[in-house]
């Protein structure tokens, strides 16, 4: 079914059902921007570029440039907490 005009839902919009679901694919304004729900794959992916962005002003983003992966804080300080008793932080 295609729509042609804005489409308002009011109450809980449910796509597939448990253990057998549907890909989803939301585009954006750019051409090659978009996130898809991968049901195979059971992820969510963005495409190179498309920006995953934390907080209402946009202060913190992930994504990745098809080269390199970032995690770009913009305001304030960037944390990293282990709250695990005996936890550590590994970087490799």
């Amino acid at each position: 079914m295609i729509f042609y005009s804005d489409i308002t839902v009011h109450s809980e919009l449910t796509v597939g059902v448990d253990n057998t679901g549907y890909d989803v694919k939301f585009f954006g304004a750019t051409s090659g921007k978009y996130m898809l729900w991968d049901e195979s794959a059971d992820r969510l992916l963005l495409a190179d570029t498309t920006y995953l962005a934390l907080g209402s002003g946009s202060d913190m983003l992930l994504y990745h440039n098809d080269t390199h992966g970032y995690i770009v804080n913009q305001k304030g300080n960037f944390l990293i907490q282990n709250t695990a008793d005996d936890g550590d932080i590994i970087f490799k």
